[in-house]
């Protein structure tokens, strides 16, 4: 959304990068996914009430920031979704039963039935595992989701990676 201020005069493009650097900054200062709410709706704010020569160009960044919102919402969503304990004790009781199945599967003395009994099993606890860890691996990248935001600010809005 910055590049695409690039053409707006100096004073005007200073004063929106400004308000974006101060956005930027409070979101990682908080490091929320909401954070910077207030700043972002200064953005809007200032594009509606915008009334100059480049009206279009601040239409174009408004519709960029509108549309960023939604975005941001989604974010904000997915970072706070959680698996409860009562959904883990649901998948725990779920694993138990199809797992009793195959370990009570009468697989006989075939050596390929013996075989696709275990695989069933380390399959299911494999997936009870990744399931575990997908839980804990969320809380994991939320931290590391603010080193691009942090390098932006970092390089005066040069470099984001």
């Amino acid at each position: 959304m910055v590049l695409s201020i690039k053409k707006l005069p100096k004073p005007l493009r200073n004063k929106l990068q400004d308000m974006f650097l101060n956005y930027l900054k409070k979101s990682v200062r908080e490091q929320k996914a909401g954070a910077g709410e207030v700043e972002y709706e200064r953005l809007i704010t200032f594009c509606l009430d915008y009334d100059g020569e480049h009206e279009e160009q601040i239409s174009k960044l408004l519709d960029k920031l509108v549309a960023n919102q939604q975005n941001r919402t989604n974010f904000a969503m997915q970072m706070s979704n959680r698996v409860y304990s009562n959904e883990w004790i649901i998948m725990f009781i779920l694993f138990t039963v199809t797992l009793s199945f195959v370990i009570f599967l009468d697989a006989g003395e075939g050596v390929v039935f013996q075989l696709l009994a275990a695989l069933l099993a380390t399959g299911l606890s494999m997936l009870l595992v990744i399931l575990y860890k997908m839980s804990t691996l969320t809380h994991k990248k939320a931290k590391q989701v603010w080193n691009p935001y942090k390098k932006l600010i970092d390089s005066h809005f040069y470099r984001i990676d």
